[in-house]
């Protein structure tokens, strides 16, 4: 496209460009992922009837009901929930080393009753709000969702730089400049969008030139034999279109926004140039247009280096939050978690519940008994520090692993807003590595482009070269 297009289809790519990024938008929710709700209610409130009501709503959960701690109880390890473990372990028995407390303040604190429900996915906000309300009826709660939020300002700001980028780099500058409110549209997919959009504009530039016979003014000879010279721009974007279906099945993109996109910039493109065919034909001339004089039976294929541009946007996007954090969690958390029991805590209680019954009460002296051997001549051979016999290592079996894991582990890194790294995002590295295959140049010996010269048939091709 040459001239500068009319308002009106400024005015569509506008209108598509928003509508694209509608559909995207109610598709590929913001915030997506796993994560945990929090559930908070009144402390006076019974922990088991809170727990049961979220059972019958089919929702897992960790509260104080849920969890306990082991003691020794001089025949072995023995469980104590913790919402009744002091009737089973007084406040002065030498055997309570603070674990308990600490556990019951994580899930019982400042007035709240804590309840930790884990999500699939984060991303549908109100249903899991909807949830809720049903399973709780009409006792009073405060509910926070953490997850997982994408960095879309971000995405749209580099979206913008890379479109900026193509647009120099462009051959047909007004026909990019048509397509940027749809391509900034993909922006909220994440890195996918930025490959799909390399890929669009990859497309785009192989049949350019091809579309633009469609409206041409002056049509010298059958439709077929303007556009065999192209047939090799044809089968590449047979290419750039399965390419283009691989990317979203491997990411499961939904169809709607995916689909959309490439439909309202093929239509915008032919709207365009139906309007600049439209113009050109009121304007008092017709600008003119290079007509060769020797056919070919084919024209390279033209690189277009704004695919490499949108590939490294994708690259950039997707190794920038390890080096910038703060911009994968979504806000602040409230959930204070100095009362978090830490995976250290946990270990250092079970080592000093599983050797308890063998601790002399005094530690003043060296900590622990020992354990005599005689060797074959009647003398004491070894001494070794004596663990109890009933303990899971002597029975060959590993002490029981640390129940809040997994929570631990994921609020531990929402809060230091720890964003995944690269190696974790592998269908978003396959989607990159698959448009940098596309992004290189296409090259064809010259011979096998051009074949043999053809002679003008002046019968079939009535043509004037001046």
């Amino acid at each position: 496209m040459r001239s500068r297009p009319s308002f009106s289809v400024f005015a569509l790519a506008m209108i598509l460009g928003f509508l694209v990024l509608r559909l995207f938008m109610h598709a590929v929710p913001l915030e997506s992922g796993k994560g945990y709700a929090i559930l908070s209610v009144d402390a006076a409130q019974d922990d088991r009837k809170i727990g049961d009501l979220l059972s019958k709503a089919g929702m897992d959960y960790q509260s104080e009901s849920t969890e306990g701690f082991y003691i020794n109880d001089f025949s072995g390890l023995k469980w104590l929930p913790l919402d009744t473990y002091r009737e089973g372990l007084e406040s002065f028995d030498p055997r309570d080393d603070g674990y308990g407390e600490k556990l019951k303040s994580f899930f019982v604190f400042e007035g709240k009753r804590r309840f930790f429900v884990p999500l699939e996915d984060t991303g549908n906000q109100r249903s899991v709000e909807k949830g809720f309300r049903l399973a709780m009826g009409d006792i009073p709660f405060s509910l926070e969702i953490l997850g997982s939020s994408r960095p879309i300002l971000n995405y749209f700001a580099i979206m913008a730089a890379a479109c900026g980028a193509a647009l120099i780099l462009s051959r047909g500058k007004w026909l990019m400049a048509l397509e940027i409110p749809v391509l900034l549209a993909f922006s909220w997919a994440g890195v996918p969008g930025f490959v799909l959009a390399g890929v669009l504009v990859g497309l785009r530039g192989l049949l350019r030139e091809a579309l633009g016979e469609f409206f041409s003014l002056r049509s010298y000879g059958a439709l077929g034999d303007r556009l065999k010279p192209y047939k090799i721009n044809f089968i590449i974007s047979l290419f750039f279109l399965v390419l283009y279906g691989i990317i979203i099945k491997i990411n499961a993109l939904p169809l709607a926004p995916a689909l959309a996109g490439p439909a309202s910039l093929f239509g915008l493109g032919l709207f365009a140039l139906a309007d600049q065919r439209r113009r050109s034909r009121s304007a008092a001339h017709i600008r003119f247009a290079p007509i060769p004089i020797i056919l070919k039976f084919a024209k390279p294929p033209v690189f277009q280096p704004s695919v490499m541009v949108f590939a490294a946007a994708a690259i950039f996007a997707l190794v920038y939050p390890v080096f910038f954090t703060g911009l994968s969690a979504k806000g602040e958390s409230q959930t204070e978690l100095s009362s978090l029991v830490l995976p250290e805590e946990y270990a250092r209680h079970m080592d000093f519940e599983a050797a308890f019954s063998l601790l002399p009460l005094d530690r003043g002296g060296s900590g622990e008994y020992f354990r005599y051997k005689l060797g074959d001549d009647g003398l004491i051979a070894t001494a070794e520090a004596a663990l109890p016999m009933n303990m899971p290592e002597m029975q060959g079996e590993a002490l029981p692993a640390y129940p809040l894991e997994k929570l631990a582990d994921f609020l531990i890194h929402f809060e230091g807003k720890a964003v995944p790294t690269p190696g974790a995002q592998l269908k978003d590295w396959v989607s990159v590595f698959l448009i940098m295959i596309a992004s290189f140049p296409i090259r064809f010996p010259k011979e096998s482009l051009e074949g043999k010269k053809k002679k003008p048939s002046f019968l079939r091709d009535r043509r004037i070269a001046a």
